[in-house]
C-alpha cells in the first residue's frame, strides 16, 4: 500500500548521466560493414566511470551530509556485506589476447573491498498491487529522457551494471581498438550487434524487465554485464564498497526487490545480527517523512552462493 503526503518541490540534486565516446555513430545495420577505425589502442582505464541513469554511487557515503529529502519523502539506503568472498580468479584471454591479455582482467562477477562491502547488488522498487509504481518525485524528470550509456572498455563492459528507464536513451560505445560483440538478451527483441572500434549504437528499450537483462561480447566471452531496465526510476545498484541509496521515494511502506547476479534473488541474509529469509529476494520497508530509512548492513555468506 502506498500513501503520500505534502508538497512536491525540485531538487536540484540529481544523478549524473554518462556520457560516451560520440564518434561514428551508426545505426547496427550500417556497423558490420562500416571500415575499422584507426587503432589506436588504449592504456588501462584508471580514472573513475561517470555515473549512469539514476544510480547513486559513492564512496564513503556519510547519510548526515546528505541532502535532507522533501516534506512527504524519504531516502532508503543500505549496504550489503559478503563474508567468506573468494579471490577474484585471473581470466583465461583466448582471443584478442595480445591486447586484452595486458590489462590483468579478473573474475568481477563477484566483487568486494576489502571490508567485504558487495559491489553490483541490484534494488528496485516493485509495483503495489493496487496502486502500482510510486509516483516519481519531481527530481527525477531532468533525467528522464537522459542518455545512458554501456562501453566496451579495455576488453569489459563498463559498468558491469547499468541502470536503464524505459524513457531513457540508451547508448553501446567501443572505446577499444579491437571490434566487439554487445548481445544484450532484451524481451522480445534481443539484439547483437557488431561496433567497431570508435563506433556507438542506440537503442530503445521501451518495456520493463522483470528482472535484470543479461549482456555478453561473443568474441570475448569473459565480457559480462547486466541492464537493469524498469518504468520507476526508484532503484540503485551498490557502488564498490556495497552502499546503496534511493532518494526522494514517497513516504509508506513499499516492498523492494534484491538481486545480484552470481546469487539471483538474495534471500538468505542477516541484517542487525539477525538471520531472515527473504522470499523471493524481496522485503518490504516503511520510508519515514523527512528522513532516511536505514535498511543497516546486510550480511551474506559465499557457502549460500552456487558453487
Amino acid at each position: 500500500m502506498k500513501t503520500t503526503t505534502g508538497r512536491n518541490c525540485l531538487l536540484a540534486a540529481a544523478a549524473c548521466v554518462a556520457v560516451g565516446c560520440a564518434r561514428g555513430e551508426l545505426p547496427v545495420a550500417q556497423l558490420a560493414t562500416s571500415p575499422n577505425a584507426a587503432q589506436n589502442e588504449h592504456e588501462p582505464f584508471a580514472g573513475e566511470l561517470p555515473a549512469n541513469s539514476d544510480a547513486l554511487r559513492f564512496v564513503n557515503f556519510n547519510a548526515d551530509e546528505q541532502a535532507k529529502p522533501d516534506q512527504g519523502y524519504g531516502h532508503f539506503q543500505g549496504r550489503f556485506i559478503l563474508e567468506g568472498a573468494p579471490k577474484p580468479a585471473k581470466l583465461a584471454i583466448g582471443q584478442d589476447a595480445a591486447f586484452c591479455g595486458k590489462f590483468g582482467l579478473v573474475d568481477e562477477s563477484i566483487k568486494t573491498s576489502a571490508d567485504g562491502g558487495l559491489a553490483n547488488v541490484v534494488v528496485f522498487v516493485l509495483p503495489d498491487k493496487n496502486d502500482g509504481p510510486p509516483e516519481p518525485h519531481p527530481s527525477y524528470a531532468k533525467t528522464a529522457a537522459a542518455e545512458v550509456v554501456l562501453d566496451n572498455r579495455n576488453c569489459q563492459f563498463q559498468p558491469r551494471v547499468l541502470l536503464v528507464r524505459t524513457s531513457q536513451k540508451f547508448k553501446a560505445t567501443n572505446s577499444d581498438s579491437i571490434s566487439h560483440n554487445t548481445k544484450i538478451e532484451y524481451d522480445p527483441d534481443p539484439i547483437n550487434p557488431n561496433i567497431l572500434p570508435g563506433q556507438s549504437i542506440k537503442h530503445a528499450f521501451p518495456e520493463e524487465q522483470r528482472l535484470p537483462v543479461s549482456v555478453s561480447c561473443s568474441s570475448h566471452s569473459w565480457m559480462q554485464a547486466k541492464l537493469v531496465v524498469r518504468d520507476s526510476p526508484y532503484m540503485a545498484v551498490t557502488d564498490d564498497e556495497g552502499n546503496f541509496q534511493i532518494e526522494n521515494l514517497p513516504v509508506g511502506k513499499w516492498t523492494f526487490q534484491f538481486w545480484h547476479e552470481a546469487l539471483g534473488y538474495i534471500r538468505l541474509v542477516n541484517v542487525g545480527g539477525r538471520d531472515a529469509d527473504w522470499a523471493r529476494g524481496r522485503y518490504e520497508v516503511s520510508i519515514d517523512s523527512e528522513g532516511v530509512s536505514r535498511l543497516g548492513d546486510v550480511t551474506l555468506k559465499m557457502a549460500d552462493f552456487p558453487q
